[in-house]
């Protein structure tokens, strides 16, 4: 079969950073551009960002990667999950902010309710959290009376990100989102695809301001400024097809703002107490792929610094009896913990800067290896791989692999949402291989010997608390 790239087009919208790069017609990524996405502003509950900024930088972006001796460039978006907007129907206007995956305004909203959501995760893969799109729309039609009565009057619609931004770059004619941005809106029963009537009654969501939830690729968008759009994922999503798309046996560790552990596997939808179900695609063939994903709610700020500064990995423990759970916006899987944020086992003034570092890494390297022996369960370790920002920390994989008592693959790739979303958007034709950096177990660390440790203090304090 011959190839089709022909200088085509892909996009990744961070929290952070927005990244762009062409595919190359050998089949590589090239002429990678990273910018700073629009800033979020905090205050208090609340964290939101410019939509209209978000369209400009990413209008800019594809008018300086669309070829323009290429007539059918192909278009790949991958897109933060959970933020989302409305604007109106008639004239394309934002009349919200986008409002952050981070905005945490509907956790009263999500305490006073819960009562009404039993086993959710059994239709949706997801838990009741104010993460997600569901309960803050549910909090703004009961706090904003004008904001409701235009969504029940049909005069607004809701999107995430790269719904608005294609409802823009169509002149109105496409209203869509995929599925994996989708399930992760809470309105979603991910066995069938679809927006849940039920759950749209619970949040008081009309059905006309919703997208039509479409195929992960295999589309075909025409755009007013060039080229089509034949590929939008969920950035999480796209990082899985990095792979070799029908190798599902392995394990990706992902590690920037948030930390994500993300097991894709394959057969019937499946629910795993404790840890979220995503949709990580759906083909023109209707055929959909999953995966087991536990979370950590944010780590990539307090996690920087330099890891040179850290002791080796021996046998001896610099700062015994001293434990953390890193998770700065609320403890994430399994234990669902909005209300406790990063949390230390003493004082945190009692312990000085460097030692406070290592102790937050330790606390993350244990949380990933919590998250994996969990769901692993009695399954076997299969190949297991690290991605992101803090994947370049030698601290952070050497200690993942010593307390896992198996090697891990380190992904040398900086962009590996760029490169999954490369290969949907050339429906696979894309070449380009992932090359990785094996990092061994170590012989005798004290990290495995503190993790069972770290794992009583935490089941006590939150038993506590």
């Amino acid at each position: 079969m011959e190839p089709q790239l022909a200088f085509h087009s892909v996009i990744d919208f961070g929290t952070t950073r927005i990244k762009s790069a062409i595919i190359t017609p050998d089949g590589y990524i090239d002429r990678i551009r990273t910018i700073d996405a629009p800033n979020v502003h905090r205050d208090g509950l609340f964290a939101e960002s410019d939509p209209i900024a978000y369209l400009d930088a990413a209008t800019g972006l594809l008018e300086e990667t669309i070829h323009p001796c290429v007539p059918d460039v192909r278009i790949g978006l991958a897109t933060q999950r959970s933020s989302f907007l409305f604007w109106e129907k008639k004239s394309g206007n934002a009349v919200t902010p986008l409002i952050s995956w981070q905005d945490r305004r509907a956790n009263s909203w999500c305490m006073t309710h819960k009562d009404q959501f039993n086993n959710l995760d059994v239709s949706t893969g997801l838990f009741l959290s104010p993460h997600y799109a569901g309960p803050k729309l549910a909090y703004l039609f009961a706090t904003d009376k004008q904001l409701a009565r235009r969504a029940a009057a049909g005069e607004l619609l809701f999107g995430t990100l790269e719904t608005f931004l294609i409802w823009k770059w169509t002149n109105g004619e496409f209203h869509v989102t995929d599925i994996s941005m989708a399930a992760r809106t809470l309105l979603v029963n991910i066995k069938t695809g679809m927006w849940s009537g039920k759950l749209r009654k619970l949040m008081n969501v009309p059905s006309a301001i919703l997208p039509e939830i479409t195929n992960s690729y295999g589309q075909n968008i025409p755009l007013t400024i060039g080229g089509r759009i034949t590929a939008l994922i969920a950035d999480q999503a796209a990082s899985t097809f990095a792979f070799d798309h029908e190798k599902r046996d392995k394990i990706l560790i992902n590690l920037g703002t948030g930390g994500f552990i993300v097991f894709p596997y394959s057969g019937e939808y499946q629910s795993k107490p404790g840890y979220l179900t995503s949709v990580i695609g759906k083909d023109q063939k209707n055929r959909y792929s999953y995966a087991f994903e536990g979370t950590i709610n944010g780590i990539g700020n307090h996690c920087c610094s330099d890891a040179g500064k850290l002791p080796a990995l021996d046998d001896r423990d610099p700062c015994p009896n001293r434990y953390c759970l890193p998770d700065t916006t609320g403890i994430g899987a399994p234990f669902w913990r909005a209300d406790i944020p990063c949390t230390f086992s003493v004082e945190p003034d009692l312990i000085s800067p460097n030692d406070r570092m290592m102790i937050i890494k330790e606390g993350l390297i244990f949380r990933v290896c919590h998250i994996i022996f969990n769901i692993c369960d009695s399954w076997q370790l299969s190949d297991i791989y690290i991605a992101g920002g803090l994947a370049e920390d030698t601290f952070v994989c050497r200690g993942i692999a010593a307390c896992l008592r198996h090697s891990i693959y380190k992904i040398k790739d900086k962009e590996l949402t760029l490169l999954g979303l490369a290969q949907l958007t050339t429906e696979f034709e894309f070449s380009n291989k992932l090359e990785t950096q094996e990092i061994t177990t170590l012989g005798n660390c004290y990290l495995t010997k503190k993790y069972c440790k770290w794992e009583k203090w935490v089941y006590r304090f939150l038993n506590n608390h």
